[in-house]
């Protein structure tokens, strides 16, 4: 097994129409599921997020 070289860690609340940081603060942002899938568009989404 290779041996992790660093660890991120985030917190959500709310989910996908939620509110996420880092832990350490360098990350901050609303999420919102996007007009595609029934949201309103207004913040990011956990896909966009996953593929940056």
């Amino acid at each position: 097994m290779t041996k992790a070289l660093y660890t991120a860690q985030a917190h959500v609340t709310g989910g996908r129409n939620g509110h996420g940081r880092t832990t350490g603060g360098q990350l901050a942002l609303d999420l919102r599921q996007p007009k595609e899938l029934g949201g309103n568009g207004a913040g990011a989404n956990p896909e966009q997020l996953l593929a940056i």
